[in-house]
């Protein structure tokens, strides 16, 4: 990312992400999500591997976007709660 100022890198994801710690629960679910996941599809056709392949890009798109949607708001919420507890709105 270019050298943008604090609340842009911030608003982007950086360098906020960098510091995303996972909770033991989320790994396990991960784990075990991948797992089922790679289980089910190694028994499916070919052609049906290539839909679930599809299916399931299509589906990580649009929870990045939706992710990328609510921290962008909560952001915004957060640094008018910021501006307002320091003054600085009536």
């Amino acid at each position: 990312m270019r050298n943008k100022n604090i609340f842009s890198q911030l608003y982007f994801g950086n360098p906020a992400n960098e510091r995303i710690s996972r909770t033991p629960e989320y790994i396990k679910a991960g784990k075990e999500t991948s797992k089922a996941f790679d289980d089910f599809r190694n028994n499916l056709s070919n052609e049906k591997q290539e839909l679930l392949d599809k299916l399931y890009n299509l589906i990580m798109i649009e929870n990045f976007e939706e992710c990328f949607c609510n921290y962008a708001e909560g952001f915004k919420v957060g640094l008018l709660m910021g501006i307002e507890v320091a003054g600085g709105c009536e």
